[in-house]
């Protein structure tokens, strides 16, 4: 089965944080959900924060989800600018634990 462009997830990653884009209807989502934030602030593994303003963030169950409703950069100090489309993603994040191995990597 082939996959046309339009049907594939988008998926940001900036450093250790990850936004997934989710199918949801945002009606069910402010209904079901609980409003945290308008504005999205994690700390990195080296205390830097990663930041979006501009959007909402709500818990649902124990996933975190982010509601972009307009072009928004996410930015931390440490890696570049990256501008989010609109939609709805999962926030995910992700941890380097090869960083004390003394593998190398592939």
């Amino acid at each position: 089965m082939s996959q046309t462009r339009e049907n594939k997830k988008i998926v940001y990653r900036q450093g250790d944080v990850i936004l997934e884009q989710i199918d949801y209807n945002i009606r069910d989502l402010e209904y079901y959900a609980r409003f945290v934030s308008d504005k999205l602030e994690i700390s990195s593994e080296n205390g830097n924060k990663h930041v979006m303003s501009g959007v909402k963030v709500y818990n649902y169950h124990s996933r975190q989800l982010v509601v972009v409703e307009k072009p928004t950069p996410i930015t931390h100090p440490q890696h570049p600018t990256i501008v989010v489309t609109p939609g709805i993603y999962e926030l995910r994040f992700v941890r380097d634990f090869l960083l004390n191995s003394e593998r190398p990597y592939d």
